[in-house]
């Protein structure tokens, strides 16, 4: 199951976010990152950077794992209040970005499962995409699996989930709970290009695929309230 997944903590501010996959995170993560460390640093707008850890806050590893860092990619709810404790835990602000989760596995495959050579892929009929994209639904153990980034014990761990599809509005409201300006200026549209197609997820869909990710997402569709 893969995905560069962080994190973030600002003690300034008293808040925690906790990453997902293909739901814009990497984008928001830079959005909210200025919060969580020294204001003197740049602030980082590329994929990959090591852990920071600041009286102001906690930026997670973002990349390929060596196996000693701390806060790193791919942490559960429960791992980063178990670093952080009952009391911090407790007394900041959780959220994350979720998605609808057939939307997102169309993304996913664009980014990990598809052939390398997109272009092609691009530019010809619909129909192929399609047919690639159920082959591999069919047979892949490579799921984009997040539910365990926002349950504990199966059940939700923060305090608000930013919808994908309403983006902007989530943030507007996150901002306004942690009492931060909301300006949309600074979100950057990051990893925006793997999706080469314009045609809408459900069009990827053929029954036996759509039954075999539904059976899959069950959990994450009943909790979020998501359909297909």
């Amino acid at each position: 199951m893969l995905g560069c997944r962080t994190m973030l903590v600002s003690h300034t501010k008293k808040f925690i976010y906790l990453k997902t996959t293909k739901t814009a995170g990497t984008s928001v993560e830079v959005f909210f990152e200025r919060y969580c460390k020294p204001s003197v640093e740049v602030e980082a707008k590329r994929h990959g950077h090591p852990e920071q850890v600041s009286a102001e806050g906690i930026v997670g590893f973002r990349g390929v794992r060596k196996g000693d860092e701390t806060w790193f990619n791919h942490m559960s709810g429960s791992s980063v209040k178990d670093q952080l404790g009952e009391q911090v835990w407790q007394s900041y602000f959780k959220f994350c970005v979720v998605r609808n989760p057939f939307d997102r596995l169309v993304s996913f495959w664009w980014m990990t499962g598809c052939p390398r050579d997109l272009i092609p892929l691009a530019a010809s009929d619909f129909t192929v995409a399609r047919e690639l994209f159920c082959k591999w639904v069919m047979v892949t153990s490579e799921w984009p699996y997040d539910r365990n980034i926002y349950t504990i014990e199966g059940k939700p761990c923060v305090d608000d989930m930013i919808r994908y599809e309403a983006l902007n509005d989530g943030i507007v409201r996150v901002c306004d709970k942690i009492g931060i300006e909301a300006d949309l200026d600074r979100l950057p549209r990051l990893k925006a290009g793997a999706r080469l197609r314009p045609e809408p997820y459900r069009d990827y869909y053929e029954p036996r695929a759509r039954n075999r990710a539904e059976a899959f997402f069950a959990a994450d569709l009943a909790l979020l309230g998501y359909e297909f």
